[in-house]
Formats: C-alpha cells, sequence, structure tokens
C-alpha cells in the first residue's frame, strides 16, 4: 500500500509541458531516462544501424575498474552520466538520434561535467559528484538467504549542518544488523558511512535506496540506488528486465493532499504471465458536491492485459488502453475505487499512475508506483511525483 535510480541532486531533470490538461501536467518519456533504462548484456551494440536507436545506458556500461568508465551526455538534456570508454563512438550516434527524435524540451539548469568523476560502482560505471556524493554498494553479492554487507558513504565540498541520511529497505530486504537513519552536522569533506547488514529472503526484484538531505541553508538532496534480481540460483547487482514498456502519459503535479486522501493497492507482486489486481482508491477530505471530480489510474503500454475494470457506481467512466477515468461528484469521505485486473504480457518497468482533480478547487493529488516485471520476478516501490 502507498500513500501519498541512483544518486541524483535537485535540478537537471527533463520537463515536457503538455498543454490543454486540468492542472499543470507533465510527460514521462522513459526513452532517454538513466532511471528506466533497458538493462540486459545480451543486448550490447553490435554496431550496426538499427542498434543505437534503441541502446540505454545500462547497455554500454558495465565495468570491472573505474578505469574502464567514462563520462558522458545522456538524455535530452544532455546530463552527466557514465559508460564504458569501448562504446564511446556507438553512445555518441545514439545521443545524436535520439535529440533529433524529441525535439524541443524545456530542461532545467544542469551540473557541469567537471564536477563529476566516472567510478566503477556494482559493475556499472556512474557519473560521480566530486563536490557532493553519495554511493551506496554492496561489498559481497547479497544471496537469497544469505546476509550481505551494504555500505552507504556520503561526504559535501563545505560544512553541512541539519543532516539526514538514510537507507531505504524495500519489502523483503530483512536488516539483521546496523541503523539505517543517520542525523548530524558533516563537517567539510569529512567522509559519512552507513553500514547495514541485509538479508533477500524471498526471490524478485528489488530497489535500495540511499538518501542524504540537508535542510538548512541551501536545500541539496543526495542519493544513490542498487537494483538487485533475486533468483534461487543467482543475484545481478543492479539489473532490470529488458523494457519492452513504453509510457507517454502525463501526471498532475501534486497540491492539497490535505483535501484528498489516496492510494495506490498492488495484489500480489505481479509476474509475468500471473493475474494480479491494482487498486487506486481516493477519498475526499472535503465536500465536492456539486462540484466535479475526475480520477485516472493510468498503465504504461505494452505492459499488460487487461483482465477487468471495476468503477465506482454512478458518474462517468472512460477507457482507453493507458488510462482508465471515473468522473462524478462525490461527497465528503465517500471512497472512490476504480480496481484493474491485470496479466504482464512482457518484461519491463514503468508508473502506474493514480491522479486525482477538483478542478474548480483547484485540487489535485497523484500517487506514482514504480512498477517492473523480470523473467524470474516482479515488484513495485513507491516514488514521488
Amino acid at each position: 500500500m502507498f500513500k501519498s535510480s541512483r544518486w541524483t541532486v535537485i535540478g537537471g531533470a527533463i520537463i515536457v509541458v503538455l498543454l490543454g490538461v486540468v492542472g499543470a501536467i507533465y510527460a514521462i518519456n522513459q526513452s532517454g531516462d538513466r532511471g528506466h533504462s533497458d538493462f540486459t548484456n545480451q543486448n550490447v551494440p553490435t554496431g550496426d544501424d538499427k542498434n543505437y536507436k534503441n541502446i540505454t545506458l545500462d547497455d554500454v556500461n558495465t565495468c570491472s575498474l573505474d578505469s574502464d568508465c567514462i563520462l558522458v551526455e545522456a538524455g535530452v538534456c544532455g546530463l552527466t552520466d557514465s559508460i564504458h570508454r569501448n562504446h564511446q563512438q556507438f553512445w555518441e550516434q545514439h545521443q545524436e538520434w535520439l535529440i533529433k527524435k524529441e525535439g524541443l524540451v524545456i530542461c532545467e539548469p544542469a551540473l557541469p561535467k567537471e564536477m563529476f568523476e566516472p567510478r566503477c560502482v556494482n559493475t556499472r560505471c556512474e557519473a560521480v559528484l566530486l563536490q557532493n556524493q553519495a554511493v551506496l554498494e554492496f561489498e559481497d553479492t547479497p544471496l537469497l538467504g544469505k546476509p550481505a554487507r551494504l555500505t552507504f558513504s556520503f561526504e559535501f565540498s563545505e560544512d553541512k549542518t541539519g543532516v539526514a541520511a538514510q537507507i531505504h529497505l524495500p519489502d523483503g530486504v530483512k536488516l539483521i544488523e546496523g541503523n539505517p537513519v543517520w542525523k548530524g552536522d558533516l563537517p567539510q569533506s569529512e567522509e559519512k558511512v552507513l553500514e547495514l547488514v541485509v538479508q533477500v529472503n524471498e526471490p524478485g526484484h528489488y530497489q535500495i535506496e540511499g538518501t542524504v538531505d540537508v535542510s538548512k541553508g541551501y536545500p541539496l538532496n543526495v542519493r544513490d540506488t542498487v537494483d538487485l534480481e533475486v533468483t534461487p540460483q543467482e543475484t545481478y547487482l543492479e539489473t532490470r528486465p529488458v523494457n519492452h514498456w513504453e509510457q507517454q502519459i502525463g501526471y498532475a503535479l501534486p497540491a492539497n493532499q490535505e483535501q484528498l486522501s489516496s492510494e495506490l493497492v498492488i495484489e500480489p507482486k505481479p509476474g509475468l504471465g500471473e493475474i494480479f489486481t491494482i487498486t487506486y482508491r481516493v477519498k475526499p477530505l472535503i465536500e465536492v458536491y456539486p462540484q466535479r471530480m475526475q480520477t485516472n489510474l493510468s498503465l504504461p503500454e505494452n505492459a499488460f492485459d487487461v483482465m477487468d475494470v471495476q468503477y465506482p457506481e454512478g458518474g462517468e467512466t472512460r477507457q482507453s488502453d493507458l488510462q482508465f477515468t471515473w468522473l462524478g461528484s462525490p461527497h465528503k469521505g465517500e471512497m472512490i475505487e476504480i480496481k484493474l485486473t491485470l496479466k504482464p504480457i512482457s518484461t519491463g518497468w514503468g508508473f502506474v499512475i493514480g491522479n486525482t482533480f477538483i478542478q474548480e478547487s483547484n485540487v489535485t493529488d497523484t500517487v506514482l508506483v514504480d512498477v517492473y516485471v523480470g523473467k524470474y520476478a516482479g515488484g513495485y516501490t513507491a516514488r514521488q511525483p
């Protein structure tokens, strides 16, 4: 139940504004996003003209040593990232094609390449900030049912007060030893290390995230993530399944959540070819009637067969391949629920998005869940809009 990739720093996100939709709407485009890359060593590019259009960072960033890695521009906004040096020319071809394909976008200012260094972390090249950095990594491969040591190290280029750090463990990854939360002050260039012993008790796909937040002075957020696909026989670090899904769905920026209570419930964990349900529940905490409330539940494309759809009684419904909508005038405290019964038809990952608008009151609310389905297992992680 959820209520309203790798390290990132505030700034440098791709923003594409869609006009003509109620509220402020933003587009999610996975084609150029490092956090939604097509991860498979079987797709290492061969150099022909067709393949460079479909490659992602995870196809070209496998490494053994720091010296394997170089810094490159990634995505339509040219954010700094890192790949194996052997694939530099191929990656540049991909970038040139991607920028022409996407056309004009609006980009927030990005940190310059000079502020990063290439590092090999968890067998993958990453662009790590020289001044403000955070690295989350396993010392040993976390095999099923076996304890493994996980470290989260971070430091800043200047004195910081009011620092709050945390390692976020998903369901299925058990804390054996250590404290995942730390708060305090951190002097300039002093490294702080959180160290845990964790154990994965169920096969599946997991994402572990480490975050560092500084609320005093200049607000700063630094984070790193590690993806795991755990099978009974082996664990693959920072791996995601081949992504056959696509997503071009807009979502409303959250606002006035104190006027709406919302949640997304997924039961059970999704598995390839296995039926599961997604339920989006919204309860207005204010009187809506006679105003109109629009509730949407949106899916990635090429991901699921829709076996069944259940809407609330009354109101109007609209439906497409990707979005399921209910419009009505509920009273305060009345639960509105859209329930989908789905079967994953291909491996991949993308957002399931629940959003609600009350246009007359300028109220919006969004819940995001990052759903992924691999060959062996699937799972989901709550995301902030």
